[in-house]
């Protein structure tokens, strides 16, 4: 019989406990990450430390900090979240002919990672609806399409396990005037409605009332080619009317 040194015998050892232990983690970490995006579940995390929110911009964790300051209120309400284009609207003016609170929680220069990081306090106020429009500054910082796809899933995941009754819309987001932003937001739009689907949430599609013929953001809605003016907001406005009635009654 074959005799093993003690050395050989103690890598042996070592070797089997390091698979003993690595096998059922690896195991447990793929499923995770399968049902969170797969790959780019990974690259989302491994990515944070570039952008961990955007707490350089004084604006930002100014806007924040007052959403945080605010009492939780007493009726349960429809919020709209995003990023500048939904923070330049006047939501409870545009739906000052119906009953209900409506809240504005869009920060400019927010982005689907830095709305996921805030979510928290959307979660907190216990929302009857939730309208969903980011994505427009994640190309400039940084973020994947693939990024911003894992990023939309983990902000419905969080909304549905905080608040299991609130009624969840993704809408699509508008383009720009920029062909390059046109590329990049296409087939993202395209993969959001498959998310909604898969999530089973609601999906609302914003881009293809907000584009022109060639899929850029019509001259009309735009003054610098990015931000809505009234003429964006009121068309908004309609394409969500038919949904908010659902929930909030109008006055007359």
């Amino acid at each position: 019989m074959k005799k093993i040194s003690v050395k050989k015998a103690f890598w042996r050892l070592s070797f089997a406990g390091l698979v003993v232990i690595l096998v059922p983690s690896l195991t447990f970490n793929y499923w995770v990450a399968r049902d969170r995006g797969g790959i780019t579940y990974f690259k989302t995390i491994f990515s944070e430390k570039a952008l961990k929110s955007t707490a350089n911009d004084p604006g930002y964790e100014q806007r924040l900090s007052l959403f945080r300051s605010l009492p939780v209120p007493s009726t349960r309400p429809v919020v709209f979240a995003g990023d500048s284009r939904t923070s330049g609207a006047e939501w409870s003016e545009l739906f000052s002919d119906y009953q209900g609170l409506v809240l504005n929680r869009g920060i400019g220069g927010d982005h689907s990672r830095g709305l996921r990081q805030r979510i928290d306090e959307i979660v907190r106020l216990r929302p009857l609806v939730v309208f969903i429009m980011i994505g427009t500054n994640d190309p400039e910082k940084g973020i994947t399409a693939d990024s911003t796809l894992v990023e939309h899933r983990r902000i419905i995941q969080t909304l549905k396990a905080g608040v299991p009754d609130a009624v969840i819309y993704i809408q699509s987001i508008p383009p720009t005037r920029t062909e390059k932003f046109k590329i990049w937001v296409e087939p993202v739009n395209r993969s959001l409605a498959q998310i909604a689907s898969e999530e089973q949430v609601r999906f609302i599609d914003l881009a293809s009332a907000f584009s022109d013929p060639q899929g850029l953001l019509k001259q009309e809605f735009s003054q610098d080619g990015i931000h809505f003016n009234g003429v964006a907001y009121q068309t908004w406005k309609a394409l969500v009317v038919p949904e908010v009635r659902k929930y909030l009654k109008p006055l007359s």
